[in-house]
Order: structure tokens, then C-alpha cells, then sequence
């Protein structure tokens, strides 16, 4: 229970919403809140820097668990956050107080230190008086300082000191340090840090602006810290900056590396000064070289891959054509790993023509590069074309064409070439035996494959390796041989995640979920980490399993670990509440996911449906249209489905026509659920029309109309449909034999199927197609049902008696039937005299009202439509009123007169 709570408030905190997590500790949880999830909110509050909350929360959180040295670590972070040194020293000595032997905590305390000597050294005394005494900070100042010259003095020093102390810091009048922690000591009156260090620190933690002053105020700076500086512009995105301190770099007599230009190119988004970073790029790397040398353009275009510049390296390679700079293999293999980064196939095919006109393409590693970049980019036909024409071939050459085989869905190939490579006298490595293992686990008859490779791997000494042996766990479990699997994975030497995911893998697959859920349990209790693959298969086994609880741990864990944004295991997250039938969690966690895939945005539609709650699901569909977000055909398949769940006709007719604008519709799937949707909705003819434009109709498309047809009371259509449906070979299953039953039975043609019943057509109806159907359902209410209403339309009682003592035997049930009605956009539901709305009176006053009046237009009741042995008058009790006429009759009173129902 409490592990659900601390994940909802771990959601809400980590969002920004903290004062809505602290009123959900306080007002909506019926139990009371434990120190792990103040201390989930207290960690929140550091994050998002509120200062105000952790007060509040601290002290609730001291109350409840004084021995937690976590909390007063984090309530230490706050004081010092804003100034208040005393709150911190408090902290420190409720801690002494309650834990002895309790470690000196290292705090960073922000201060802003003003230009007065005596106000500076006032605040360094009582921060130092805080933590340690005066003996404790001189000893250790003394003893790194005459071993450590790296250290900066801080403080008012006068022009000797200064001199003799070399790259040491000098606080002058005006200036302002940011911090100090416990790395300060004072001695002599001055206050000692490493200037460096402190500068690296405040750039690695995004403090730029401080490690700037820093950085300004030393005397003397090398190229690391240059380097240290320019990278925080580049993390930070201040391209200006960034490109006015390397000219200042470059201004100031040093020269910066090729870190340095790294730096410079990672860190712009436009072509500003590219031009004039490239020329200097060039020129630092060449010294005295030519600008036609080739080795020059390679390492200049090999910086811009490394930077991520892909378009920037293709343009150095069609400058060196310009340049009439000679190439060499090493210029395709780089340009090509560019031309993979940027995904153009176009430009790929330019440089293959290119290579080929110079004869590159005959170098093994400029082809191997051709194999990779045509594989990655979905086009293996060219990748195989590219191996094929090779005149030498390496084993890198192997690999890759064996891997894109795998990658492609191409398995059988695989081996093949696999097995190609052995007949060559090759000897295959652990990448080779790994890639054709993975092809094994995909197919059906890879298990004897993947045996004789395991031989195979055992004579080569490549049995042990840890790709080897994952790929053959895998192997083994997805064929079902966990026992096999299991004694390799026991063999395995230390840790390796990848084979306790593969192991995992295989107890899910093979329908063992609880063995999947000890193996992560065992992942924690090692103290070893988890990743996004080893999250997603445990959250997928509690999603298989239905363990509510276990799956909120897991995401919990997931939390702290920083994964709930990674897209394989957000889903997984989806999944999981889905299967666990709560909605609303899963919609926490989906409005938790800063840009939800297509994939996502299915998941989170199709788990509403799932959980009976389709009017949810149209609203993400709606949110998804505002946000451009575009609907595939699995979207819209889900949809369909909702739209025919709520018999919402005209919101299934925007969605079809949305469909239709993005050539849905031709996938057969997705047409044949449009018939369904249609047919259920009461609009047999557009359900019709439908059908009849259907390029192919499989037996789905078929069943849409024989069912919708007898659903609506055109029993003769229906079996017409069935009869065409045979004429056709089209081999009818149960969902048509329920639709045939029902054209039977509830047709109004009760004399018609008597007779298909006892003629010697029997085969087509009847009886045959009810006993076929309870071969195929035999625990399937509907068939039962079906079967017992077509004998009580012949009034063969005993035969409808002895159908429901069979459903009694089998214990099978069956749901009361219900009719529905849309009123003012809400569904209401009625059952057979059903008194339970809350206007019942009206309605039944309404109902008597238009009974009276069609009795005297002539009407009665036909009551061989009661598939029941009951008295007359109870026949036409549960005629008369009849969960459709109790709804058509709180329409009436719902809606103006004169409206159309």
C-alpha cells in the first residue's frame, strides 16, 4: 500500500507539483506517511529549489524517524541553500545528539561574501566554528598547503605575498566567492581552496556564471581549464560566450588543442564562425603541412564526426574534391560513418559512385563500410549486392553482412551465410557465434540449429565467452529449455546484466514469472544495477502475472533510478497498470512522458478500451489530434473498437473519415473493423456499403456482416451471407456460427429455422452449426444460449432444459442482457424490468402510457418470442417490459417531443 502512495508522490514531486504532493500526504492518504516518502518530497524540494517546503516537511520527518542521517543531510543542503548557517549547525548537533559515532557531513553552503575584510573574515570564522575547531583547520591547512601548490589563497594579501605565492587566487575589494564548504581552511587569515578543482566542480554542475569568476580571477590558467570553460558553454548552449572565450583563448598566447576545437563545434547549432573554426581547425592541425595533404583532411573530417558535425564532414570530403586533395580508404570510412549519423541514402549512393569511379570500393574496409551504411538504413538488398561483389573478404566483412541479415528479419539467410563462412575455413569469432545465435531464437526450428552451433562454439573455445553463452541462454529459453539455459547461466563467471536479462527473458516467455520476479529480486539484494531492458522485462512479467504491488515497487525503483523516461520502459510502465486494470495510474504515468511515441499513445488508447472505459479513450484521441500526433492503423483499430463498445455512431464516422485522409482503410484489418463498427452501431447499410468496396474479404470481413446482420433482425440476409460465404470455400469459424445461431433464433424467422432445423439441410444451420460451434467453445455462455433459445422457439422444453442443466455441469454463465441508450453524451443501461434508475417511476409511467395506446391501435404481444416455460402473463410481463423498451422510453422522457430516437 505504501509503496503505491510513495509513487504517486514521487511522480507529482519530480514533476514540479510539490505543494499538490504535500496535500496528497496530508488530506488523501488514509494511512500515515513513512520517513522514505518525506524523504522522496524532501529530495524533490532540493531538486526544483524550494526553500519554503522543506521546513514544513523536515520537521514532520524528524519527528518520525530522528535516527535518519539522510534527512539531516538533506535539511543541511537546505539551510545552506539560503544563508542560514545556524539552521545547519543545529542540524549537525541534533545529529551528534542522536547518532554518536555519526561521520562529519560534507555540506556546501551558499555565502556570498562581501568586500569588507572584516565582514569576510566574520562569516569564514563563524562557517568554520560551525564544523571545526581553529587547531583542526590550521593543522590541515598548513600540512597541504606546503605540499600542495595547486591551492588558492583567498582573502586580502598584500603585492609581496601575492608575487611570492605564484597561481594563487587573490580576493580583491568588490569581489564575491559563491561558496565554501568543508574543503576551506583558514590560516594567517587567509582562506585557502583549490582554485582548479573548484572551477571544474561549479562548470560540472551547470554553475557557469561562478566558475567564470572564478576562472577570471586566476593569474594563471592552462589548457585544461580553458577546455574545462569551454565545454560548460558548450553544455550550457551559449554559443556567444562560448565563441568569445576561444578567442580570448586563442588571443591570450596559448594555443587550444583539438579538445579545444571539439568543444567549439559540438557546441554550435548554426553555421556562425564555422567557417573561420574550420580554417583554424585545419590550421592547427597541419602546422607545416599542406592543405592538400590527406592525412590533415582526414583527422579535420574525422573532428567533425567525433563532434557529431556530420554534415560538416561530408562538406570537408567535397572540399577536398574541390582542393584536388587526393583520397585515400580512410576518407570513405569516415565519410560513410557520417553519411550512417545523418541517415541520407541519397548522399551514400554519391559517395558509392564516387568510390566506385576511383576504385575505393575494392578496399575491404571501404566495402565493409558500404555494408554497414546500406544495413543501417534498411536497404540490405544493396548490403548483399556490395558483399556479393567483394574479390576479399575479412571477417569484419562476415559479421556485418551476417548481422544486417539478423537485423533485417532475414534468420534463414543468416545461417546461411553462416554456414558459407565455416565451408570457407574461416574461423568464426564471438561476434559471428553471437549474431547467428540471435537468428537461432528467432525461428522455429533454431534450437537444433543453435545446438550444433553450441557445439560448434565448445570445440572453438568460444563456449565460455559472455557473448557466446547469453545468446545461447536466450536460445535455449525461448525454445523452451529453461533447464538447459538455467545450467548455463550457473556456469557464468561474476555478473553480467546482459545474461541475467536473457534469463529473465526466458522465464517470461515460458510462462514462469514468479522464477523472473526472484532473479530481479536477487539483481537489488546484489547491490548490482539494472537497466532499462532488465526494468521493462520484470514490469512485462508483472503485467503477465497481475501482481499490482510488485509492479508499483518496480516503478518505484525505476523512479530513483531515472529510467521513467526511457520510451521502452515508459511503455512497459503503460502495460503494466493496464494489465493491473488501474487506468488512472497508467494515465499518471503517460502524462508523466514529455513526448509519448505513436506506440505510446496506442498503448495508453488500447488499455482504456482493455479496462472498459472507452470514453476515456476517445480523449486521448482527441489530445493526440490537437497535439499533431497522427493515428496509425493500430490506433485505429482500438478506436473502432471503443466507438463500437459506446455504439457511437457519429464519433466512428469523424474517425473513419480521418482514417481514410491517412490510407488506413487499405489495410484489411482495419477496413474489416470499420464493417464491425458499423454494424454494430444500428448502420447496416454503411456497414454494407463497406463490405461490398473491400478489394478482399476474409472470413473477419464475412463474420461482420452475418453477425451485425443478425444482431439487427435481417435473419434472411444473414443466412444468405452464410451461404454465399460457403459457396466461396471460405471456412466458417465460431464467431459464424454464433452469427448463424443468432439469425435463428432472433430473427422474427422462428418457423424458418424449425425447419432448417429438421431438414436435411441441417448441416448449414441448426443443429450442425450449433453442435460444430460447441466443438470449437465449449465454454462459450453464447452458444449455450443461442442453442437453448433456437429449441424453446420449436417449444422443445426438454431439450432447453437439458442445454442449461449441461451449462449448470460446466459451469458456465451467463450475463443478463442489457440494452443501452445515448442521452446527453452518457450511456444508460437497462435489463429486463429493471426498476434500479433513479427515474424509474416516469419511466414505467411513460411505458404504461404507450402500451395502452398501441394496445388500442390493435397490437399484441407475441410471446413465442420467450425462449422461457413460464405462465402467459409472464410472457408478456417480460415482453411488455423489455430492457430496450424501458430505454426507448427514458429517451423519450429525456428529450424534447417530436425528437427522432
Amino acid at each position: 500500500m505504501m509503496e503505491h502512495y510513495t509513487c504517486m508522490v514521487d511522480l507529482l514531486a519530480r514533476s514540479g507539483y510539490l505543494e499538490q504532493a504535500l496535500e496528497f500526504i496530508e488530506k488523501k492518504m488514509p494511512v500515515k506517511p513513512d520517513a522514505k516518502l518525506l524523504i522522496v518530497l524532501l529530495s524533490s524540494c532540493y531538486f526544483h529549489k524550494n526553500v519554503e517546503l522543506p521546513k514544513s516537511v523536515g520537521k514532520r520527518l524528524l519527528e518520525l524517524e530522528p535516527r535518519e542521517a539522510g534527512a539531516y543531510m538533506l535539511l543541511s543542503h537546505f539551510y545552506g541553500q539560503i544563508g542560514d548557517l545556524e539552521g545547519v549547525a543545529q542540524d549537525k548537533r541534533l545529529l551528534i545528539m542522536e547518532e554518536k559515532h555519526a561521520l562529519r557531513m560534507e555540506i556546501r553552503i551558499q555565502l556570498t561574501l562581501h568586500s569588507r575584510k572584516d565582514e569576510v573574515h566574520n562569516l569564514i570564522e563563524r562557517c568554520l566554528q560551525l564544523y571545526m575547531t581553529r587547531d583542526e583547520v590550521a593543522k590541515t591547512l598548513l600540512n597541504r598547503a606546503r605540499t600542495e601548490p595547486g591551492f588558492t589563497t583567498l582573502g586580502c594579501v598584500n603585492e609581496r605575498k601575492k608575487k611570492a605565492a605564484g597561481n594563487y587566487f587573490v580576493l580583491n575589494t568588490g569581489a564575491k566567492i559563491p561558496a565554501i564548504g568543508l574543503g576551506a581552511w583558514q590560516s594567517g587569515g587567509d582562506l585557502c581552496i583549490e582554485a582548479g578543482a573548484l572551477v571544474n566542480s561549479y562548470s560540472k554542475f551547470g554553475r557557469v556564471e561562478d566558475a567564470r569568476r572564478l576562472f577570471d580571477g586566476m593569474d594563471e590558467r592552462d589548457v585544461i581549464l580553458w577546455n574545462v570553460m569551454l565545454k560548460a558553454y558548450m553544455e550550457l548552449g551559449n554559443e556567444d560566450e562560448m565563441y568569445r572565450l576561444f578567442s580570448e583563448f586563442h588571443r591570450s598566447g596559448q594555443f587550444p588543442d583539438d579538445l579545444s576545437v571539439h568543444c567549439v563545434f559540438s557546441g554550435s547549432s548554426s553555421n556562425k564562425f564555422v567557417e573561420q573554426i574550420k580554417a583554424y581547425s585545419i590550421k592547427i592541425c597541419s602546422f607545416e603541412s599542406n592543405l592538400d595533404d590527406m592525412i590533415l583532411w582526414n583527422k579535420t573530417m574525422t573532428k567533425y564526426f567525433h563532434a557529431g558535425k556530420y554534415l560538416m564532414a561530408i562538406d570537408c570530403f567535397l572540399e577536398m574534391k574541390r582542393m584536388n586533395a587526393d583520397y585515400d580508404n580512410v576518407s570513405f570510412v569516415v565519410v560513410l560513418s557520417a553519411v550512417m549519423g545523418m541517415s541520407d541514402m541519397i548522399i551514400g549512393q554519391q559517395i558509392h559512385t564516387t568510390a566506385a569511379k576511383l576504385g575505393f570500393d575494392s578496399f575491404t574496409s571501404v566495402a565493409n563500410s558500404f555494408i554497414n551504411m546500406y544495413s543501417k538504413m534498411g536497404y540490405l538488398d544493396c548490403a548483399l549486392r556490395v558483399f556479393n561483389n567483394m574479390k576479399e573478404l575479412d571477417l569484419i566483412s562476415w559479421n556485418s553482412v551476417i548481422s544486417s541479415c539478423v537485423q533485417s528479419g532475414f534468420e534463414a539467410k543468416s545461417i546461411i551465410l553462416f554456414l558459407k563462412l565455416l565451408s570457407k575455413g574461416l574461423r568464426a569469432d564471438q561476434f559471428t557465434l553471437a549474431s547467428v545465435l540471435k537468428a537461432c531464437s528467432a525461428i522455429s526450428e533454431g534450437f537444433h540449429i543453435g545446438k550444433q552451433i553450441h557445439v560448434h562454439a565448445l570445440k572453438m573455445g568460444s563456449g565460455e565467452d559472455d557473448f557466446v553463452s547469453t545468446a545461447l541462454i536466450d536460445v535455449y529459453g525461448k525454445s523452451g529449455r529453461m533447464k538447459e539455459a538455467g545450467l548455463l547461466f550457473s556456469r557464468s563467471d561474476g555478473f553480467d546484466l546482459v545474461s541475467w536479462n536473457a534469463m529473465m527473458a526466458g522465464y517470461v516467455t515460458n510462462q514462469d514469472g514468479h522464477k523472473a520476479l526472484n532473479l530481479f529480486s536477487t539483481i537489488q539484494k546484489s547491490g548490482e544495477k539494472s537497466n532499462q531492458f532488465t526494468l521493462t522485462t520484470a514490469l512485462n512479467t508483472c503485467s503477465c502475472l497481475v501482481v499490482f504491488q510488485q509492479g508499483k515497487q518496480i516503478h518505484g525503483y525505476l523512479i530513483r533510478l531515472g529510467f521513467e523516461s526511457d520510451q521502452c520502459v515508459s511503455s512497459g510502465i503503460l502495460d503494466m497498470y493496464v494489465k493491473c486494470g488501474d487506468v488512472s495510474g497508467a494515465s499518471l504515468a503517460f502524462d508523466s512522458i514529455r513526448e509519448p511515441d505513436i506506440v505510446t499513445w496506442t498503448a495508453m488508447i488500447s488499455g482504456c478500451v482493455e479496462n472498459g472505459e472507452e470514453d476515456r479513450s476517445l480523449g486521448f484521441y482527441h489530445r493526440m489530434m490537437c497535439l499533431g500526433v497522427s493515428p496509425d492503423e493500430y490506433s485505429f483499430a482500438t478506436l473502432i473498437k471503443a466507438c463500437s463498445c459506446l455504439t457511437a455512431l457519429e464519433q466512428g464516422r469523424q474517425i473513419h473519415a480521418n482514417a481514410i485522409k491517412l490510407e488506413c482503410p487499405s489495410y484489411q484489418f482495419v477496413g474489416t473493423l470499420f464493417v464491425d463498427m458499423y454494424a454494430k452501431c444500428g448502420s447496416i447499410q454503411d456497414s454494407y456499403k463497406l463490405f461490398k468496396r473491400m478489394n478482399v474479404r476474409n472470413i473477419a470481413s464475412w463474420n461482420a456482416m452475418i453477425v451485425g446482420l443478425a444482431q439487427h433482425g435481417n435473419g434472411e440476409e444473414a443466412l444468405k451471407f452464410f451461404k454465399q460465404m460457403r459457396c466461396q470455400d471460405i471456412k466458417p469459424d465460431s464467431i459464424t456460427f454464433i452469427g448463424v445461431l443468432s439469425a435463428c433464433s432472433h430473427s422474427g424467422l422462428v418457423s424458418e429455422a424449425y425447419g432448417y432445423f429438421h431438414s436435411m439441410h441441417s448441416a448449414e444451420t441448426g443443429e450442425y452449426v450449433a453442435t460444430r460451434l460447441l466443438v470449437l467453445e465449449p465454454f462459450d455462455s453464447a452458444a449455450y444460449v443461442l442453442l437453448s433459445n433456437i429449441y424453446a422457439s420449436a417449444n422443445q422444453w426438454d431439450k432447453v432444459k437439458e442445454t442449461r442443466k449441461m451449462m449448470k455441469s460446466r459451469s458456465i454463465k451467463k450475463d443478463p442482457g442489457y440494452s443501452w441508450i445515448d442521452v446527453k453524451s452518457k450511456d444508460r443501461l437497462f435489463v429486463v424490468d429493471d426498476k434500479s434508475h433513479p427515474q424509474a417511476s416516469a419511466i414505467y409511467d411513460k411505458l404504461e402510457e404507450l402500451i395502452q395506446i398501441i394496445g388500442e391501435e390493435g397490437y399484441t404481444p407475441d410471446t413465442d418470442y420467450v425462449m422461457h416455460d413460464v405462465e402467459e402473463e409472464a410472457k408478456e410481463r417480460s415482453l411488455y417490459y423489455h430492457s430496450e423498451r424501458l430505454a426507448i422510453a427514458y429517451r423519450i422522457i429525456s428529450t424534447p417531443p417530436l425528437t427522432t430516437i
